[in-house]
């Protein structure tokens, strides 16, 4: 099985400057994927988190902002 990448919109609006989940970083880490086809990896959508998947994995007063 290939190694998979996850994506979702909602990634670009994690706008957070110096955060390495910055939407510009993931546009060229994409775009560069996409120019090599991926690295073999596979992409898929990944469905928008729950606010108990959210809380179980950040602190809820993260997820609030």
């Amino acid at each position: 099985m290939p190694p998979l990448w996850f994506h979702h919109q909602a990634n670009f609006g994690h706008d957070i400057p110096g955060h390495p989940e910055r939407p510009e970083r993931i546009r060229a880490l994409e775009a560069r994927m996409e120019r090599d086809d991926w690295f073999g990896w596979e992409r898929r959508e990944a469905p928008a988190a729950t606010y108990e998947q959210l809380t179980a994995v950040h602190p809820e007063r993260h997820v609030e902002l």
